[in-house]
């Protein structure tokens, strides 16, 4: 999935305006792409590259650095199913974003952040490498089943 149709479903379902804040919104696009690679070992999102910057997870494709908050305020309301994603593979990915909304709507600001951080990523890779999402998932299933939690 194209990150601009992740964005497109996620505004075409979700009124709250918690959600289209900007401190919010590309902590929602990582959890989205975090908890789907965890669930199913492959990236969701195409062509986009990872890394640890000042204020958290940024996100890079072949053109730099996306300002994630600047693409959803451009982007429309409307979505319009990408023929390419059959119906199973958008239930999947609508259930990770209901779960993870429904973590925002709970938490107040502090925890929310404060779970994001807490995520293995954060742990084991440096500031500004570029960071493989996959990868970070097999290690970090690795480390839980070693560790029994």
């Amino acid at each position: 999935m194209e990150i601009i149709e992740l964005i497109k479903l996620i505004k075409s379902k979700y009124k709250s305006e918690k959600v289209y804040k900007k401190e919010y919104f590309s902590k929602i696009i990582y959890f989205i792409e975090w908890k789907y690679e965890l669930l199913y070992e492959k990236p969701l999102l195409k062509n986009i590259n990872y890394c640890i910057g000042n204020s958290g997870i940024e996100f890079y494709n072949e053109n730099g650095k996306i300002d994630i908050y600047e693409l959803m305020l451009k982007t429309t309301k409307s979505y319009k199913i990408d023929k390419t994603i059959d119906s199973t593979e958008l239930n999947k990915i609508e259930k990770i974003i209901d779960f993870v909304l429904e973590k925002l709507y709970r938490l107040k600001y502090n925890e929310f952040v404060n779970l994001y951080f807490s995520t293995y990523p954060f742990f084991v890779n440096e500031k500004y490498e570029e960071i493989n999402l996959l990868e970070n998932v097999k290690e970090y299933k690795i480390y839980l089943k070693n560790n029994k939690i």
